[in-house]
């Protein structure tokens, strides 16, 4: 019975690769067409609103399918503080009013059809910019995934992106096939202006398939960087998120789960915490047990033997316990009760085990794919990220009262706008129907 369990789940993942084979194929076919017609970009409208001030540049993309850019005004009014010319990429068209609002704080605007969906529109700015000859010392490329909180934390990422000493600085990574994420990051002139930099965008077939994207995009251009030896940062990563953490009391780091995807919270909650407090309880039981032994065997003076336990003790506290005991072989003889001394030494302990555990878990968790979205949260309330990403709910990470948790340190009208942003792109994985839903489970949608 195993053996034709296997062999119906060897099949339907034969059928469905072969499904999507053929998806993938039929939709390269249908858009031949318009990409073709890209391999010069093209545009409906370039027009250079003010002068270009300073050498900082950066192509922001908005997609006109996301509604109003009340939102995108504050990353637009965050990248003029800092004097950078900003060229928005309108991938489709948006209304003439809201065009003038957002042509009022860049220094150009270039509106396309939208192919390729943003990659396309990097592309197209890229290769524009540079058949014209600029030449920036720094080139940020952002676009409206994103949703952007107001304030000095925004201002901080904006500087971090322009003064970085590192050639590629980006926002967050993920560690599948590692790649910088392509929502937010910023390149040095010389990478932007390197022959095999621009070569890579001239290739680049704006097929509009997430899957293309990703593979073809996020990950050929960082693999492009990656070749042209470019030291690369990201700004909110898990080794700045694990040295927070490991600053924090145990019962901060077991508080700050609450901010995990509810996913991790419904399934692995009780398993993490119940290794971890069963850890921290057999190190304070054989805390307990070194107490007793070393009050029967220690010198009437009171005084408690220092130095490496020996090989009787720790027999004695495995058959007492029935496990292998963990002694702290660091403590100093003190002139103290035996068991009060022992007692202190084990709790910090399992303290310290507890957390190193929660906190392993928690990374493990954080680094599974896009930390953004599986660590968001974290990097928000713990780092200050000032960024979320429109499709929390809709990929069915986190609820709509998670999200209210997490920003709930955001003035309330900007913390309802943001929350209506999530919840009006509604719940995918609940209102999908079968072929769709089988799209969206394998990272076609």
């Amino acid at each position: 019975m195993r053996t034709i369990h296997s062999l119906l789940s060897f099949a339907r993942r034969r059928i469905v690769q072969i499904v999507l084979w053929f998806y993938t194929a039929g939709s390269k076919l249908r858009q031949q067409r318009e990409v073709r017609g890209e391999r010069q970009p093209r545009f409906e409208s370039d027009e250079i609103v003010v002068p270009a001030h300073g050498d900082m540049y950066a192509i922001v993309v908005k997609y006109a399918g996301h509604g109003e850019s009340a939102n995108l005004h504050v990353l637009l009014d965050a990248l003029r503080r800092a004097q950078v010319n900003t060229v928005l990429v309108c991938n489709g068209e948006v209304p003439p009013e809201e065009l003038r609002a957002l042509s009022q704080r860049v220094h150009r605007v270039m509106v396309r059809r939208n192919i390729g969906r943003d990659f396309g529109a990097y592309r197209a700015a890229t290769l524009s910019l540079l058949s014209q000859g600029v030449k920036p010392e720094r080139m940020m490329y952002f676009n409206d995934s994103l949703l952007y909180i107001e304030g000095t934390e925004l201002d901080r990422l904006v500087a971090e992106f322009i003064f970085s000493e590192f050639d590629v600085v980006g926002l967050g990574e993920n560690q599948y096939q590692h790649h910088v994420g392509s929502y937010a990051l910023s390149v040095s002139g010389a990478a932007f202006t390197h022959p095999k930099f621009r070569q890579f965008w001239q290739d680049y077939i704006p097929y509009d398939l997430r899957k293309h994207t990703i593979h073809a995009g996020e990950l050929g251009l960082t693999g492009v960087l990656k070749d042209l030896s470019c030291s690369i940062d990201v700004v909110y990563d898990v080794t700045r998120l694990a040295r927070k953490l490991g600053s924090m009391p145990l019962h901060e780091v077991v508080d700050a789960m609450r901010w995990l995807p509810f996913g991790f919270r419904r399934h692995a909650l009780m398993d993490v915490l119940g290794q971890s407090i069963s850890a921290r309880g057999m190190i304070l039981n054989a805390g307990a047990l070194e107490g007793s032994a070393a009050a029967h065997d220690a010198p009437a003076t009171g005084q408690r033997p220092a130095g490496t336990p020996t090989l009787g003790a720790m027999r004695s506290l495995r058959d007492a316990d029935g496990r292998v005991a963990l002694l702290n072989r660091e403590t100093p003889a003190v002139r103290a009760t035996p068991k009060t001394s022992a007692s202190e030494g084990m709790a910090q302990s399992a303290q310290r085990l507890s957390r190193q555990l929660l906190i392993d878990h928690i990374l493990e968790h954080v680094t599974n794919g896009s930390q953004l979205h599986f660590g968001f949260g974290l990097f928000y309330r713990l780092l200050g990220c000032p960024v979320v990403k429109r499709d929390l709910f809709s990929r069915g990470l986190y609820r709509e009262h998670d999200c209210a948790d997490i920003l709930d340190n955001v003035p309330a009208p900007t913390r309802q706008r943001l929350l209506r942003d999530l919840i009006n792109r509604g719940r995918l994985d609940m209102q999908l129907g079968r072929w769709r839903g089988m799209l969206f489970r394998n990272g076609m949608l």
